[in-house]
């Protein structure tokens, strides 16, 4: 059996996550060690694509969320990019997505 036959055979995913621009690298270094952004069987790694430039997040903090008596924050924005990275299978998948929730 050929790498490509195997490389085909295992479903695919996309990763799509939006993160702080100073946290960019970071998180594409733990998404590329659990095995994500390996592309046509490892001819290619660390294969991604972010958004440039940055968007804009925004946000309330909603504080005693859930003991009922809520009080909502201020307004809160953050400078993010979004990142874009093929997982080849689902375990790698999975692993990619605990690398980011560290």
């Amino acid at each position: 059996m050929s790498k490509r036959t195997t490389d085909a055979a295992q479903k695919r995913y996309r990763l799509l996550f939006t993160v702080p621009s100073e946290n960019v690298e970071a998180c594409k270094s733990a998404v590329f060690a659990a095995g994500a952004g390996v592309w046509n069987d490892g001819e290619y790694v660390e294969v991604s694509f972010q958004s440039p430039p940055a968007g804009v997040s925004q946000f309330r903090k909603v504080d005693n969320f859930r003991d009922g008596e809520r009080k909502i924050g201020p307004l809160e924005k953050v400078d993010e990019v979004k990142v874009d990275i093929m997982c080849i299978g689902q375990e790698v998948m999975f692993r990619a997505v605990k690398a980011l929730n560290e």
